[in-house]
């Protein structure tokens, strides 16, 4: 697999890479694209922290914090460019990007494959 472009996806504003998650989009030369969810530890423990305020809030719920993982989530200590290109090259060093990243678009059964 070879990257053609990376890319992040920041949908809010006030975007801090210390603090919040970002969706990262790479593109491969061959046309595929993959996805992953990259976040701090600070944005890790906000979000235990959020489930036991809901938890409280709602009376119901265990009080246990917990963040429940859906989609692929890759955990660094800072969100920029060099570290999320960094992180992606690495994966793919290791042979372990495609259990990380989700693939998002496949290639037409016409395209050729470099």
């Amino acid at each position: 697999m070879i990257v053609k472009r990376i890319w992040m996806d920041t949908l809010d504003e006030d975007f801090d890479p210390a603090t919040d998650g970002v969706d990262v989009m790479v593109e491969m030369v061959n046309g595929e694209v993959w996805t992953a969810h990259f976040v701090t530890l600070a944005y890790l423990k906000q979000q235990m922290e959020m489930s036991v305020a809901v938890a409280v809030t709602e009376g119901i719920l265990g009080r246990a914090g917990f963040v429940a993982l859906e989609t692929p989530h890759v955990i660094v200590e800072r969100l920029n460019r060099e570290s999320i290109e960094d992180v992606v090259e690495d994966l793919l060093t290791l042979g372990t990007f495609e259990s990380v990243f989700d693939l998002v678009t496949d290639l037409p059964e016409s395209s050729p494959v470099e």
